[in-house]
């Protein structure tokens, strides 16, 4: 069966057919009924709009080239297929053909964006990403469309574009990579009005030697041809923005700092803020120092962006965080932290800190699920956890995930068995005492944030 994908529906904005047979690398062989169409799925089983389009995207276990008859059934009024497919198509249909239906994706969403007059603010960095999405959004209010979910890759943020309103005050869109080259063509896709460069770690490291080269990569937002014209930067990119007008964030002489940040454990973090427009005070009830990064970037972008001014700063207290990143609850005289979406070398270094600055005394139940998608240097970055992990008092440790069992076995010097992510948090909960804290940690493919959603309740 074809995998779920949103069919996004837009009213706003229509592609018109021979607008789209003008469109570099593309041929209209039927030419269709109507002038126009509304929406664009790439999903035969949720075509939405009155004339939607139909782009047969190949994949991994998946060709949409096999369901252009269902999407058809569906209502689709127009398809777009790569140059290979020969099957004939009822002669009421659209039918375009394209060497490559991916870039073709990327070329209608490319058509809305450039009839939109708001912001758009793109986001890269290694970690970070959804979490400065959410404080943007939050500080701004109302008028704001955002990355669904994780699209940010070349099919995502085609369809977060799709999905996006044409007469909201911004567009926030997150931009991920894998390889060299990704930031460049997404950034074309989005031409974006500012950029965001968040820091660069080793996180999606595989095709990656140093996190130099991850830099570089992630700066390709500011070289593109869509590059923004303004660029909200993390200071550790002053090497490679070279030329470049730059707002710098963090560091030395940088425009926006970071002056303090206190963990109020359990009621959230203190923050000291300073900006081109003085320093600001804030008490959010997110649960960890380093939310004071993304939150001082989300400022940053706004502000330069001109979608909030100083009289918006009592909105940096209400800010909240996206599921499964730091999320504290209570339950049953104790808490339960949830921080299973989402893991990276950097962020399982802030969990960390963040432990680290815990009142004393207090229990500490730590599920550790492993890192994904570090290639060659998944081991070195499990020691390195696994290292600081060791350091912890009164940290009992439950691993999930091989990576992460088998460093903390070499760290500790005691054997440590990997265990499944529904076992390892119902085991956390087991036996529960009042003022226990429970962390639960890991990437979201160990299956940790489906297993604690489902024991917690929606959590």
């Amino acid at each position: 069966m074809e995998p779920a994908m949103t069919g996004l529906k837009q009213s706003e904005f229509a592609w018109q057919r021979q607008a789209m047979a003008r469109l570099d690398g593309w041929q209209l062989t039927e030419s269709g009924d109507g002038a126009r169409f509304d929406s664009v799925s790439i999903d035969s089983r949720n075509i939405a709009g009155l004339r939607p389009i139909f782009v047969a995207i190949p994949g991994n276990r998946f060709d949409g080239h096999d369901y252009v008859d269902q999407a058809i059934q569906a209502g689709a009024a127009a398809v777009v297929v790569d140059r290979s497919f020969r099957r004939k198509l009822p002669t009421q249909i659209a039918v375009y053909k394209v060497s490559d239906t991916r870039v073709a994706l990327g070329q209608l969403a490319s058509m809305k964006r450039r009839k939109y007059a708001g912001q758009v603010i793109a986001i890269t960095g290694s970690a970070g990403k959804t979490t400065t999405t959410g404080f943007i959004s939050q500080l701004i209010g109302s008028g704001v469309s955002a990355t669904i979910r994780n699209f940010n890759n070349e099919i995502g943020v085609p369809l977060s574009i799709f999905a996006a309103s044409m007469t909201d005050r911004a567009w926030i869109l997150e931009l991920g990579m894998n390889h060299a080259g990704e930031i460049e063509r997404l950034t074309n896709i989005a031409e974006p009005t500012t950029g965001v460069l968040l820091p660069a770690g080793m996180a999606h490291a595989g095709a990656f030697k140093t996190a130099a080269d991850i830099r570089r990569a992630k700066a390709e937002l500011a070289f593109a041809s869509g590059a923004p014209g303004r660029i909200v930067a993390h200071h550790s990119y002053r090497d490679v923005l070279f030329g470049q007008d730059a707002i710098f964030v963090d560091g030395r002489d940088a425009a926006y700092g970071v002056a303090s940040a206190r963990v109020n454990f359990p009621a959230g973090t203190s923050l000291r803020l300073s900006t081109p427009d003085g320093r600001f005070f804030a008490n959010p009830t997110v649960q960890g120092r380093h939310f004071a990064l993304p939150i001082l970037f989300a400022w940053a972008a706004c502000r330069e962006s001109g979608l909030v001014a100083r009289r918006s700063a009592g909105r940096l207290d209400k800010l909240t965080t996206p599921p499964g990143r730091m999320q504290l609850r209570a339950w049953r005289g104790g808490w339960v932290l949830n921080d299973a979406y989402n893991a990276s070398p950097g962020s399982w270094a802030a969990l960390v800190d963040y432990l680290d600055a815990l009142p004393a005394g207090l229990k500490i139940r730590l599920v550790a699920g492993e890192m994904l998608e570090l290639g060659r240097h998944s081991r070195a970055q499990h020691d390195l956890i696994a290292d600081r992990l060791a350091s912890l008092k009164n940290v009992r440790l439950t691993a999930v995930g091989r990576a992460m069992a088998s460093a903390l076995t070499r760290r500790t010097g005691k054997t440590v068995d990997p265990v499944a992510a529904d076992t390892a948090v119902a085991t956390g909960l087991a036996g529960w005492r009042r003022g226990t804290l429970l962390v639960i940690k890991g990437a979201n493919g160990t299956g940790l944030f489906d297993a604690a959603r489902d024991a917690l309740g929606g959590t």
